[in-house]
């Protein structure tokens, strides 16, 4: 912009203050995977009727240049408090609203009375206001821009951080600043889909953001496949076209802002896979001592299908079989920290059904050796759990059927010894099945048959003989013979060679 130009823009953004024709215009900000809003963005707007449509980043730098960006700022802030304390109350979560500070703002010593002012005047809750902050702001004096932010948030509003990554972002910054809100810049939403390296990038801010407990809203969403790749990774909310353009005030904006219960049609659907699956299937939580969760990692939506943001502040206990959590929520009582316990587990999972968890549990203390925070890591061993818990049952089911068969059964090795038997026979020969079991076959059959015996389990394993048939004679507890008629066959063990014998055992007339 030339010299005349911005004289120009001076003198006619100077006359648009005096007259507050200055307008805001209100971008929504979604919550994933509901696509439902839950704030607002307020966005300066001028039109002016010699220059036509002035864009923001053509008048607010000549307002910071000419100090006039306090009376704009000001203004913008009187008005995004006024438009949505007047918004209807009916909803379950009152909508927030998104006001830029300039650098110049901040640093200015009434500006925190101006914000109070704001406040009592609108009559809006001051948790319903979000002041968003860039690096330049804070960087230029940390402690200050520190100190200012804490009076801030002593009013009860929240502080974001908007436009991260474009500078240079330390993330230093993030633990020294009082913040609430960390905003991705639309620089790397814009191929989070499409380049696994700002997936990566976008993942990492994400995870540290979550760790130091800040949600995280991505800007510039522009497609469904940016806004699946976002959810996948772990953000919290997100802002841009594919949810909303910015709009002034009117019944078609109150209409998107408070759409009726049930699910919208940008809703997200968490079964489906992201563009660039980076993610990991194990869920990483951390919880302070009382169970709460403080940070949940992007693997709660592959996990338990909720987002990370669904988790946090949350009650671990709320999410575990109710058979099972009060053992499981313990831990914090162990008296070895440092030694991480493994349990198999249930966690109820969105839908409501409850899945196994193979999780690792660890208690760290503090420098007093109080408890301090449970690291936790989860992978979901479902498939594997039932799976075995099938086996079992088919197990049962099985030694059910061996036990109770009519017909004389035993499993013996290879050395002659009864492995296990049946009641059925045990009670032909005049014994309980306990009594029988580990005894050898050998001193249950008359000697005379011995012989045959030994031919036939040569037989036996003799592939070409695998299943023998034989007449025998047992010795019943009394002396007596006992006649029957033996079909015998090996059974293998899990490499496919011979193991047991399993025979089924028929009574015979003695002749």
């Amino acid at each position: 912009m030339g010299a005349t130009a911005t004289s120009e823009v001076e003198a006619r953004l100077r006359q648009a203050l005096a007259e507050h024709v200055v307008r805001l215009h209100y971008q929504p900000i979604v919550t994933l995977p509901s696509a439902r809003p839950v704030a607002v963005e307020a966005l300066a707007r001028w039109t002016d009727p010699s220059l036509g449509e002035v864009p923001p980043d053509s008048f607010i730098p000549v307002a910071e240049a000419t100090g006039m960006i306090h009376t704009l700022g000001n203004d913008v802030l009187g008005q995004a408090c006024r438009t949505t304390a007047a918004w209807p109350n009916h909803v379950e979560v009152p909508l927030r609203v998104s006001v830029n500070v300039s650098p110049l703002q901040l640093s200015n010593d009434t500006f925190v009375w101006q914000v109070a002012a704001a406040l009592e005047e609108s009559g809006l809750e001051p948790n319903r206001l979000v002041l968003e902050i860039t690096e330049s702001a804070a960087l230029e004096d940390m402690a200050e821009s520190a100190a200012r932010l804490h009076a801030l948030r002593s009013l009860g509003v929240r502080v974001a951080l908007d436009d991260f990554g474009v500078g240079h972002s330390p993330l230093n910054m993030l633990r020294q600043l009082p913040l609430d809100v960390l905003k991705i810049d639309r620089s790397f939403v814009s191929r989070v889909h499409e380049n696994a390296r700002d997936a990566v990038i976008a993942r990492l801010l994400i995870d540290t953001a979550h760790t130091l407990g800040l949600s995280v809203c991505g800007e510039g969403v522009e497609t469904r496949e940016q806004a699946r790749q976002l959810m996948a990774l772990g953000c919290d909310t997100a802002q841009g076209w594919y949810f909303g353009r910015p709009e002034p005030p009117s019944a078609s904006l109150d209409d998107e802002l408070h759409p009726p219960p049930g699910e919208l049609e940008r809703r997200l659907d968490i079964s489906v896979p992201a563009p660039i699956q980076i993610g990991s299937d194990e869920l990483v939580t951390i919880a302070d001592p009382e169970a709460t969760i403080l940070y949940a990692s992007p693997g709660s939506l592959a996990v338990l299908g909720y987002t990370p943001s669904e988790l946090i502040n949350s009650s671990a206990g709320d999410h575990l079989h109710p058979e099972e959590a009060q053992e499981i929520l313990a831990t914090k009582d162990a008296e070895v920290s440092e030694r991480a316990s493994v349990r198999v587990h249930r966690a109820r999972h969105r839908n409501g059904t409850y899945r196994w968890l193979n999780t690792r549990t660890q208690l760290l203390r503090d420098q007093h050796g109080r408890p301090h925070q449970v690291v936790s890591t989860s992978r979901d061993v479902t498939p594997q759990v039932d799976a075995e818990l099938q086996l079992a049952s088919t197990a049962a089911t099985l030694r059910w059927a061996f036990d109770q068969s009519p017909i004389g059964q035993s499993l013996s090795d290879f050395d002659g010894v009864i492995v296990r038997c049946n009641q059925a026979f045990a009670g032909m020969l005049g014994y309980r099945a306990e009594e029988v079991a580990g005894r050898k076959v050998s001193e249950l059959t008359y000697p005379p048959d011995l012989a045959a015996d030994a031919v036939n389990l040569t037989h036996l394993l003799d592939e070409q003989h695998a299943t023998q048939q034989v007449d025998k004679r047992y010795v019943h507890a009394d002396g007596h013979l006992v006649a029957a008629r033996v079909w015998a066959t090996t059974l293998a063990d899990e490499d496919g060679d011979p193991a047991y014998v399993v025979a089924h055992i028929l009574p015979m007339e003695t002749p």
